[in-house]
C-alpha cells in the first residue's frame, strides 16, 4: 500500500524527474583524521537501503574520486540459533542492513575532492558539493592549525513556495500521513488532490524551463517574450497530457508502472520543449544544446536535493594536538560502534584518535537547504624547545 507521503517522497512520480526514489532512508558517517603533516585520513561509512545506495540521485563517496570501496552486509540485530527475534521468526529482510564503506588517505586539503562525483561528470555541478580547507600556521613555539568544512547550500526556497501554493493546508496534512492511501479518500478530496499534484509538477516544469532560458543570449524583450510563451505553452501541455484520470490511474499502479510512464512523460515533456526553443531560436543547434543542458541541470539539482530529504549526516574529526575552538561539540574517544572491514586501516585510524578526543558534527537535509553548512576547529600543536 502507498501512502500520501511516499507519492511525496517522488513528487508525484517525479514528473519530468529521471531518477525513481521509493527507498529507504541512509545514515552517512564520515570520519576525518587531520595529521600533523598536512595530510587526511578519512572514511565514509553509509548504512541505510541498498536501492537507495546504488540508484538514489545523491552519489557516494567511490573509486572515481580517490577511495578505496568496501560493501558488506549486516544484521541489525544478533541472529540467535534458532533463527528467532523475542521468540518470533527473524525477518531477514527486516533486519538487514547494507552498508557502504569507503576509505581514501589525501596528502594535503586541495586533494579532497568537493563531491563524490567525478569532475567531467555530465551535470557533475548538481551533486552534494563542499569544500575542505586547512590552514596550517607554524610559529616559533607551537603549530597552529585550522580546519573548515564547507557544504553549498541546496536550492529550496522556490520548491517550498510552488509547494505550498499548489496544496491547500489539509491536503498537506494528508500528505504528511503516514496512515492513509488513495483508495480511502472520498472522490472530491481524489479531486482536489490530483489538481494540486498536477499544478505541483507544473510549477516544477516551469521552473526549470525559467532557469534554462539564462543560457539563452536573448535581448531582455526577447526573453521576456520567450517566457511568458513558454509558461503559457507549459500551462496548456500539462492541461492536455496530465489528465485527471491518467494520474488516478498512475497512482494506484505498482513502482515499475510509474517509472515507466513517467520516463515517457519526461521524454514528450522534452520533445514539446525542443520544438519550442527551435522555433523561437531559428532552429540553432548551439542554443537548443545550451537551453538543454541547463534544464537537465535545474532538474538534476532538484533530483539530488530531493533525495537527500531522508538522509542524515554525522561527521568526526580529529585535529592534531589540543583543540582549542570549534564549532561543534567534543565526541570523547575512539569509534565506538564503527566496524572496520581492513584491519590496517582500522588501526591507523584508531591510534590517530587516542588523543584527547574527536570532534562531532550532525545535520541533515533541512540544514542543506538554501543555506551553508559550516563545520570550524582549531587546534595547536606545542613545538618542543631544543
Amino acid at each position: 500500500m502507498k501512502t500520501m507521503n511516499t507519492y511525496r517522497k517522488v513528487g508525484f512520480v517525479v514528473i519530468l524527474g529521471a531518477t525513481i526514489c521509493l527507498s529507504g532512508c541512509l545514515k552517512r558517517k564520515e570520519t576525518i583524521v587531520v595529521n600533523s603533516d598536512g595530510s587526511f585520513d578519512i572514511h565514509h561509512q553509509i548504512k541505510g537501503d541498498v536501492e537507495d545506495m546504488e540508484t538514489g540521485a545523491a552519489k557516494l563517496p567511490g573509486s572515481a574520486t580517490g577511495f578505496v570501496v568496501k560493501n558488506w552486509v549486516s544484521l541489525r540485530i544478533a541472529e540467535s540459533a534458532k533463527g528467532t527475534v523475542n521468540g518470533r521468526p527473524l525477518d531477514r529482510k527486516k533486519n538487514t542492513e547494507h552498508v557502504h564503506e569507503a576509505t581514501a588517505h589525501f596528502d594535503n586539503a586541495a586533494m579532497v575532492p568537493t563531491s563524490y562525483l567525478a569532475s567531467g561528470t555530465p551535470l557533475a555541478e548538481a551533486a552534494l558539493r563542499f569544500t575542505t580547507e586547512l590552514e596550517v600556521v607554524e610559529e616559533k613555539t607551537r603549530t597552529i592549525y585550522r580546519f573548515t568544512r564547507r557544504y553549498f547550500p541546496r536550492k529550496w526556497a522556490n520548491y517550498d513556495t510552488f509547494w505550498r501554493r499548489s496544496f491547500a493546508p489539509d491536503l498537506q496534512e494528508l500528505m504528511d500521513s503516514d496512515k492513509l492511501d488513495w483508495k480511502k479518500l472520498d472522490q472530491e478530496t481524489r479531486r482536489r488532490f490530483v489538481a494540486a499534484m498536477v499544478d505541483w509538477e507544473r510549477a516544477k516544469i516551469t521552473f526549470w524551463a525559467t532557469e534554462a532560458l539564462s543560457s539563452l543570449k536573448l535581448s531582455p524583450r526577447d526573453r521576456a517574450d520567450l517566457r511568458m510563451n513558454l509558461h503559457a505553452d507549459l500551462k496548456l501541455w500539462t492541461e492536455q497530457e496530465m489528465p485527471v484520470q491518467w494520474v488516478k490511474e498512475l497512482m494506484n499502479q505498482g513502482d515499475d508502472r510509474i517509472e515507466d510512464e513517467t520516463r515517457k512523460v519526461h521524454r514528450r515533456v522534452l520533445d514539446f520543449l525542443c520544438k519550442r526553443i527551435k522555433d523561437f531560436a531559428k532552429a540553432q543547434p548551439a542554443a537548443l544544446a545550451r537551453f538543454l543542458k541547463s534544464y537537465a541541470l535545474a532538474r538534476r539539482e532538484y533530483d539530488v536535493t530531493e533525495d537527500l530529504n531522508d538522509e542524515d549526516f554525522v561527521v568526526e574529526v580529529k585535529m592534531p594536538g589540543t583543540i582549542l575552538r570549534h564549532n561543534g561539540r567534543l565526541a570523547g574517544k575512539g569509534l565506538k560502534g564503527w566496524s572496520f572491514t581492513d584491519k590496517k586501516v582500522a588501526d591507523r585510524i584508531r591510534r590517530s584518535l587516542s588523543g584527547k578526543g574527536i570532534l562531532k558534527w550532525s545535520f541533515n537535509h533541512k540544514d542543506l537547504r538554501d543555506r551553508i553548512v559550516l563545520l570550524e576547529a582549531v587546534s595547536v600543536v606545542e613545538k618542543q624547545p631544543r
